[in-house]
């Protein structure tokens, strides 16, 4: 399966040093694709070897993780798993005293998300739909300037402190800051993100990466024109940048979601619960001496299925709670005369008449006010 990233690495030792303490690297592992970019420091006392370290020892650990935990609690462990690794070099040996690195790690996951963690001033960007946004904020003394109001985010720009840190894997320290943020980035197609060390943003403006990154050539050229202008810019550190482009949107893998084998099995156990639900329940055929049962049920009961008669009382009880007969119509017992065949025959279809609306068919069950119909 083709890779939805594609990317371009470039370093350069520049044009004041002797040797290159950047390092870079990019591999997979379980959690998705991770890039990383260590910027060395110590000079004479290994700075290149801390930056080696760091790259290993992050590698190393994200190769071996399950994710069954929070990918920010993978990355918080590796680095630190890195600067642990660092400082007990820095012991042992003779003249590592003191050497340390930056390190920022950007990991796209197969959820087509983006997860990033750095120590230092080493910088993450993402170019989206042509604006440039910086993900990181640097641990470093000019930084802290800015946030406090003592100087603008422009007079932090080539300002003569910016070499000054605050926290680095090993370094003279030995308490370390590794910044994740609480929530990934959902990924867009033509995502562009810039991994670089402070060779590049130490020298470069954000608005000139910014036109760089905009322009249509393919990666490797666009790379290596920030490089340059690092170099045009002077040159005077070690110059290291990672472009990484999002071919499409989503992942190498599907999201997260119900896969096609959840679904059918969830419509087979559907299926089945189905089946012994019908089985505990007894079938009921619909012919014409239940249909007539059933609608000649009982006022107090009306409309009772035929697999609800069995709950009913029996007929005692049901009499226990029958109406009382009706007394005789005040007029016939005033008068003692029957009334004429007339309106003897329209009582009776009155009766009839009421009898179809209140009492029950003879198929009703025993026990309805029909027992104690006479007085």
């Amino acid at each position: 399966m083709r890779s939805p990233y594609s990317w371009a690495a470039e370093t350069h030792v520049g044009h004041h040093r002797d040797h290159n303490e950047d390092r870079y690297d990019a591999f997979e592992c379980p959690l998705g694709h991770a890039f990383i970019v260590c910027d060395g420091m110590g000079g004479q006392a290994a700075g290149d070897v801390a930056a080696t370290i760091a790259i290993q020892k992050v590698k190393e650990f994200l190769s071996t993780v399950h994710p069954t935990q929070p990918i920010p609690y993978w990355l918080r462990r590796a680095i630190f798993h890195a600067h642990y690794a660092i400082q007990n070099h820095a012991q042992m040996v003779y003249g590592a005293s003191g050497m340390g690195t930056t390190i920022v790690l950007l990991l796209l996951t197969p959820q087509g998300e983006a997860w990033w963690a750095h120590t230092g001033d080493s910088r993450l960007y993402l170019l989206r739909e042509g604006r440039l946004l910086r993900l990181t904020h640097d641990h470093s003394y000019v930084s802290l300037l800015v946030d406090s109001g003592f100087i603008t985010p422009e007079g932090a720009f080539g300002h003569p402190q910016s070499n000054q840190l605050l926290f680095t894997l090993g370094g003279s320290n030995s308490i370390t800051v590794v910044d994740v943020p609480a929530h990934p980035l959902p990924l867009r197609a033509k995502d562009l993100f810039l991994l670089c060390s402070d060779g590049v943003s130490g020298l470069v403006p954000d608005d000139q990466i910014a036109a760089i990154l905009n322009q249509k050539s393919p990666l490797p050229e666009r790379v290596k024109s920030i490089i340059h202008a690092a170099l045009h810019a002077g040159g005077y550190d070690n110059a290291t940048a990672i472009l990484v482009e999002v071919k499409k949107s989503g992942a190498s893998a599907p999201k997260a979601g119900i896969s096609v084998w959840g679904a059918l099995a969830m419509t087979v156990v559907a299926l089945l619960s189905g089946f012994f639900m019908g089985q505990m329940i007894p079938f009921q055929p619909f012919s014409s001496s239940a249909k007539d049962s059933t609608s000649a049920s009982s006022p107090s009961n009306p409309k009772v299925p035929n697999m609800l008669k069995s709950q009913l009382p029996p007929p005692k009880e049901a009499e226990s709670i029958s109406v009382a007969p009706k007394p005789p119509h005040p007029s016939s017992s005033a008068t003692g005369t029957p009334p004429s065949s007339g309106s003897k025959n329209t009582e009776s279809h009155k009766g009839e008449a009421k009898g179809a609306n209140k009492a029950p068919s003879s198929s009703a069950p025993q026990g309805t006010s029909n027992a104690n119909a006479s007085p």
